[in-house]
C-alpha cells in the first residue's frame, strides 16, 4: 500500500511540473498605461476589460497566439499614437477583436500580413496612418463593424475577406481588393 501512495505522489507531482504553460491573458483593470494590456496579449487567450477608456499603446501589440480581446461593457479605445501599427497578426494564429476602437494606427489599425486569422466584430476602426484593415495574405471576416476616417483604404485586402453588416465612410476608398471578398449587409 506504501509503494502504491508513493508512485500516484510522484507521478501526481511529475504531471504538476510538467502541466500546460499558463497564459497571461485575463483582465485588463487600468486604461491609464498599456502595461497590463501588453502583458495579458503577450500569452493569447482570452482578454477582457473592467476599465474604459484609451489607452495609448507604447508599442504595437504582435499577436503570436490565437488571442480574443472583447471590450463588451466597456468604451475601450487602444491607441496607437500614429507611430505602431494597433495590431499584427502572425502566421497560423487568430486575433479576435469584438466591442472596440482600434485608432491611431501607424500603417494600419490591423494588420494581417503573415496568413493568420483576423476577425473583427462590433468595433470602429478609425483614423489610422494607412488603412484601417490590412488583410494582406490571410483570412478576414468583418462584422457589425465601422471603419471610418482613415487615410488609405478603409480595407486593404489581398487574401480572403467577408463583409457583413459594416459600414466603411470617410476613407480613401472603401474596399482595395485584390484577393477574394465577399461583401454583403
Amino acid at each position: 500500500m506504501l509503494k502504491k501512495i508513493v508512485c500516484t505522489a510522484v507521478l501526481v507531482t511529475i504531471c504538476v511540473l510538467t502541466g500546460p504553460t499558463v497564459r497571461a491573458a485575463g483582465l485588463v483593470t487600468d486604461c491609464n498605461s498599456d502595461s497590463q494590456l501588453q502583458t495579458a496579449v503577450g500569452g493569447g487567450g482570452l482578454v477582457t476589460f473592467s476599465c474604459s477608456g484609451t489607452i495609448l499603446l507604447s508599442a504595437g501589440l504582435t499577436i503570436t497566439a490565437n488571442t480574443t480581446i472583447d471590450g463588451a461593457g466597456q468604451q475601450v479605445a487602444l491607441d496607437g499614437q500614429t507611430q505602431y501599427t494597433v495590431f499584427s497578426v502572425n502566421s497560423g494564429v487568430t486575433l479576435a477583436v469584438n466591442n472596440l476602437t482600434v485608432q491611431h494606427g501607424n500603417g494600419a489599425g490591423i494588420g494581417n500580413l503573415s496568413g493568420g486569422t483576423a476577425v473583427v466584430s462590433n468595433s470602429l476602426i478609425s483614423s489610422n496612418g494607412g488603412p484601417g484593415l490590412d488583410n494582406g495574405s490571410g483570412v478576414m471576416s468583418v462584422t457589425n463593424t465601422t471603419i471610418y476616417g482613415n487615410t488609405g483604404d478603409g480595407i486593404l485586402n489581398n487574401g480572403t475577406l467577408t463583409v457583413t453588416g459594416s459600414t466603411l465612410v470617410g476613407n480613401a476608398t472603401g474596399i482595395n481588393s485584390a484577393g477574394a471578398a465577399t461583401v454583403s449587409n
